[in-house]
């Protein structure tokens, strides 16, 4: 697990020469603090466990409707660290979808399920690497115009992951908005009242 590890020594140390306090003595994979005087010190090491990092872009960042974007995510171990198993699902803001398969470039498993896409058992062998996936506003039911924001708030079971970072903006353009409003019904009295039955729907141009 990620976060601060404190370990403290206490006791009576020889120095032989040509160290002279306060020496730098290697302990663990961090260099500790020291106090106190003569041969008699105390030893403080902290050692911080660092999580991957995940980050998040769509390229290009502005298409127009019904063009495919490619959606990457990018994990980055930190340097000296352990490898470390990483796991996550992203589900895309309302509007955008999935029209490819993932291609997946850091081990593990892909999977696809409506808008959302799960990485499990992400063994970072190797670091940086990303996943790449095609994404589009273009549905079966009709079209989504305007900014699509991904961000943490799209993230769910995440797994050895800081996901401070991970948020992208895609940009689609070309949609105009059409209005159909249509009286239901006929021969209404000159004091009567009326429905209408209003429509709107996205259009390409």
């Amino acid at each position: 697990a990620n976060g601060t590890y404190q370990n403290v020594a206490t006791g009576d140390f020889s120095f032989v020469p040509p160290c002279v306090f306060p020496c730098f003595i290697p302990f663990g994979p961090a260099y500790p603090t020291y106090s106190g005087t003569g041969n008699s010190i105390s030893a403080v090491a902290n050692v911080q466990v660092l999580s991957p990092t995940l980050t998040k872009a769509f390229n290009p960042t502005t298409v127009p409707v019904g063009t495919p974007a490619t959606m990457t995510f990018t994990i980055t171990n930190v340097p000296g660290s352990l490898s470390q198993t990483v796991d996550f699902t992203d589900t895309l803001p309302a509007g955008l979808h999935f029209v490819s398969t993932p291609v997946n470039g850091c081990g593990g498993t892909a999977s696809i399920s409506g808008n959302s896409i799960t990485y499990s058992n992400l063994a970072l062998i190797t670091s940086p690497c990303t996943i790449t996936v095609q994404v589009s506003s273009a549905t079966p039911t009709g079209t989504s115009c305007g900014e699509f924001t991904n961000n943490q708030s799209n993230l769910t079971h995440v797994v050895n992951l800081d996901t401070s970072g991970a948020s992208a903006a895609l940009n689609v353009t070309g949609c105009s908005l059409t209005i159909n409003k249509v009286v239901k019904g006929a021969g209404f009295p000159i004091t009567g009242t009326f429905t209408f039955n209003v429509t709107c729907y996205y259009t390409l141009g």
